[in-house]
Order: C-alpha cells, then sequence, then structure tokens
C-alpha cells in the first residue's frame, strides 16, 4: 500500500505541475490578448475624439455627426473600462502600450468614415483571434465575456458601413449637410 500512495503522490504533483505551468502560459497569453485589446479600445478613443475635433472644426461644422463621434468615443472608452475591470477581477495585469494617430487632419468625411470601419474591422478580428484562443483553452468565462465584444463589432461594423457609403454620395457639397441633419435624428436614440 504504501507503494500505491507513494506513486498517486507522485502522479498528482506530475499532473498538477503541468496543469500549473499550461494555467500560467494561458494565463501570459489571455493577459496579452486582452492588453492588445485594451490598445485597440484606447486607440479607437484616441481616433473618435479626433474625429469629434474635425468635424466640430469651423472648416466642417458638423454638430450632429461631431456628436456621433462623441457618442463613439465614450462607447470606446466604456469598452477600455471593462476590459482592465475583467483582468482585474480575473487577477490579470493590463499592459498599457503607447498610443499615436497616424494623423489628425483629414481630408474630407468620408475619409473619416473610411478610417472609423478600418479601425472597426480590426477591432473584430482581434476579438475574433482572442474569443478562439479563449474557446480553445476552454476559457468559458473569457468567452462569455467577449460575447457583447463580438456582437457590439458586427453592428458597429454594418453602421460604419451604411455611413461611409453615404457619405460617398454626399460627395462634399449640399448633402453634407442634410447627411448632418440625419446624423442629428440618430444621435437622438443614444
Amino acid at each position: 500500500m504504501l507503494f500505491y500512495d507513494h506513486f498517486c503522490a507522485f502522479k498528482r504533483t506530475k499532473y498538477s505541475n503541468f496543469a500549473m505551468e499550461e494555467k500560467k502560459k494561458w494565463s501570459d497569453e489571455v493577459e496579452e490578448l486582452l492588453s492588445e485589446q485594451l490598445r485597440i479600445e484606447n486607440f479607437a478613443f484616441y481616433f473618435y475624439q479626433s474625429a469629434y475635433q474635425y468635424c466640430n472644426s469651423r472648416e466642417m461644422a458638423l454638430p450632429s455627426i461631431a456628436n456621433f463621434f462623441y457618442k463613439q468615443y465614450n462607447e470606446e472608452l466604456t469598452h477600455a473600462k471593462g476590459i482592465i475591470d475583467y483582468m482585474n477581477q480575473t487577477g490579470l495585469r493590463p499592459k498599457f502600450k503607447e498610443l499615436s494617430l497616424e494623423r489628425t487632419n483629414y481630408k474630407s468625411l468620408v475619409e473619416v468614415f473610411e478610417l472609423s470601419l478600418k479601425y472597426e474591422e480590426e477591432s473584430y478580428k482581434h476579438i475574433l483571434q482572442t474569443y478562439k484562443a479563449a474557446d480553445k483553452h476552454h476559457d468559458y468565462a473569457l468567452c462569455q465575456f467577449m460575447d457583447d465584444y463580438v456582437a457590439e463589432q458586427v453592428k458597429s461594423i454594418k453602421e460604419f458601413s451604411d455611413y461611409l457609403q453615404n457619405a460617398k454620395r454626399c460627395a462634399e457639397g449640399f448633402a453634407t449637410f442634410n447627411l448632418d441633419a440625419e446624423f442629428k435624428s440618430l444621435t437622438k436614440k443614444y
């Protein structure tokens, strides 16, 4: 019986150490994935602030579209806070990465919507990457947490795609003024 007890203790230790090593690797990986998503959300916040300023500038004078971007940057800030809260709840440490915009001088409203769509699509790709990794590691709490992010990104991509098409149709003429009026009714929903 003594040999059996010794063997079982060895077996438990061996597998426990392996499980702990795997858990540590996953913990490091998820910390990196969520920190990168945090960077993406903070970048989007920063970009939407810039878009707000552009639309609200004297040259553009599109207050309703500016208000839309104001709501967008607050939404991104809420996403970033959610990631930080989740990481804190699960004992992970967020890594804050440097942010910088490629540019802040935009040529047109079309360009602002093109960049918005591009950044939303990049965020969606990273969210899916995180979700797939969590599913692979059977981290169902992280999958459940990411569900809201997946749904929101799908919705945002569709919205920005539509706004981009409408902005292209306007061709920066008087129709842009009408588009701003349309956004006034949209932002009342928020």
